[in-house]
């Protein structure tokens, strides 16, 4: 699953705070645009990045000199820790 921008200028899903740009995780951004269409409403980047704190996501960048933006600073892609 991915995180892909499905709009520009609408209010978030969650806070309904109006947002430059509105994200959905989907596994291809097809099904983002589709679920998009079909009035599921995406999220703002600020409570996107409050559900991966909330849920101990870490962010990891896809590369040989991968660095988290964790403190658990494992290198390996994004994950879960609950």
């Amino acid at each position: 699953m991915q995180i892909y921008k499905v709009a520009s200028g609408e209010k978030c899903g969650f806070c309904q705070v109006h947002a430059d740009k509105i994200y959905l995780a989907a596994d291809s951004e097809e099904q983002a645009n589709a679920l998009h269409s079909e009035y599921v409403r995406g999220i703002c980047a600020s409570c996107l990045i409050e559900l991966f704190l909330q849920e101990g996501y870490q962010i990891l960048q896809p590369s040989e000199k991968a660095w988290a933006v964790s403190a658990l600073g494992e290198p390996g892609g994004v994950s879960s820790t609950s």
